[in-house]
């Protein structure tokens, strides 16, 4: 009895030790990340809204789509390169809509067509689509892309932002409906080739030459003055 409560005591205090061990390690790794990466951003507004509307054209008809930009924080990511934390945003509608979509084809003859003729000269074509799990079930659209997100929330000093303006534009998306998942697109960046969704950006001419789409007008909310400050301490 006297020996199994002295082996009860040796794996307790051993188990002690281990765990000691771990949360000095771990302790460790969180004082190392800290001092590398800093402390996440202080970020005064978080979320902000951006009501715009949107005149265009289709062969000569002309229709408004009105809706409310979403602009709101979703966490931080680290660079090594750069050795910071940096805010990341995601951006959705008040409408519920996956984009300012301004038209859908359903003619997978048609979308495979557009798709192979946008794809010249680009880092993809049509053999990314034959590597989609089974038969694809193909549709188009065209959407209207309002501008970076950092630009409307004022963070125009996030070093990890391609775009730093409102850099408004239209793009094809060549879409696999049996495959792509909304819910997986978080609306902060271009769902990799393997998705099962393709956006390629459109010229005014090509949009025009494509489906005889013309942008009229473009009117939205400016942009926030926000208070960011990344933080070393």
């Amino acid at each position: 009895m006297i020996e199994n409560r002295t082996k009860i005591r040796y794996i307790v205090r051993v188990l002690s030790a281990v765990c000691c061990l771990c949360a000095a390690g771990f302790g460790l790794l969180n004082l190392l990340w800290l001092l590398i990466y800093g402390k996440p951003p202080e970020i005064a507004t978080k979320k902000a809204e951006f009501p715009f509307s949107l005149v265009f054209e289709i062969n000569g008809e002309r229709k408004i789509i009105e809706d409310t930009l979403i602009c709101e924080y979703d966490g931080t990511e680290s660079n090594a390169g750069i050795m910071m934390r940096y805010p990341v945003w995601r951006i959705r509608y008040a409408s519920g809509q996956n984009g300012i979509i301004l038209l859908e084809d359903h003619n997978q003859a048609n979308v495979l067509e557009v798709f192979e003729w946008l794809s010249i000269g680009k880092p993809w074509n049509k053999s990314d689509i034959s590597t989609w799990p089974g038969e694809p079930k193909l549709y188009g659209q065209i959407v209207f892309n309002p501008g970076s997100p950092q630009y409307f929330m004022g963070d125009t000093s996030n070093p990890m932002a391609d775009i730093k303006n409102d850099d408004a534009s239209t793009a094809f998306r060549i879409i696999d409906s049996r495959n792509f998942r909304w819910k997986h697109y978080v609306g902060r960046e271009i769902p990799p080739l393997g998705s099962g969704m393709i956006e390629i950006p459109l010229n005014s001419l090509q949009l025009k030459s494509l489906y005889a789409i013309e942008i009229i007008s473009w009117e939205i909310a400016a942009p926030i003055t926000n208070d960011i400050r990344y933080r070393w301490d």
